[in-house]
């Protein structure tokens, strides 16, 4: 077992402050240790794309393949020919932050994306059902911090990211809304912050 570090950083801050160290014992087994140095042999016009998250980033709600986000961007990057995508899609229905760092190391490293595209809603954090602004405030938060570590992670292991925005439903307080859209406006500034 190999011990990592990973610092835990808020991107909407200028440059990222770190803002605490999670310790998490993970085990990297011999073939994805060696799949860690095959990107640098990796010929340069060809890049890979990891989908990481729940059922929206997975495709659920898209009436074909072609109008869910990987359809739609593996449809995009077919139109150029200067560089070859290999495209995967790692998300599991119901995900929350929680459970893509728990998995992070079994589902990212063995592809060696060059980009993980991070598609997760804070509604599988039950912001949804939050009685008062408070406590969706305090989920917000909470979720913005994991998304952090999750960045972190990505940056460890030399992947660059794009955070998808988070996306309504008709099940919402008035309170949990106030507090998304609050959210939404923090991850606006985040949106982008690495892209291809």
């Amino acid at each position: 077992t190999q011990t990592i570090t990973v610092d835990v950083i808020d991107p909407l801050t200028n440059g990222g402050s770190v803002t605490g160290t999670t310790k998490k014992n993970i085990n990297i087994e011999k073939e994805n240790a060696e799949v860690l140095v095959s990107k640098k042999s990796r010929p340069t016009k060809t890049r890979k794309i990891l989908f990481l998250g729940s059922s929206v980033c997975g495709g659920l709600g898209a009436a074909t393949f072609a109008e869910s986000y990987q359809g739609l961007l593996t449809t995009a990057l077919q139109a150029q020919t200067e560089i070859s995508y290999i495209v995967e899609n790692k998300c599991i229905g119901g995900n929350d932050t929680t459970e893509i760092i728990d998995r992070f190391i079994k589902s990212v490293i063995p592809f060696n994306p060059d980009i993980v595209f991070i598609g997760l809603s804070s509604n599988n954090e039950i912001i949804a059902g939050a009685s008062t602004y408070a406590q969706a405030s305090a989920i917000a938060k909470e979720y913005k911090r994991k998304l952090g570590i999750i960045i972190s992670l990505c940056k460890q292991y030399g992947y660059d990211y794009f955070v998808g925005g988070e996306y309504g439903n008709n099940t919402y307080t008035v309170q949990s809304y106030n507090a998304k859209k609050q959210l939404n406006f923090q991850l606006s500034k985040w949106l982008g912050n690495k892209y291809f």
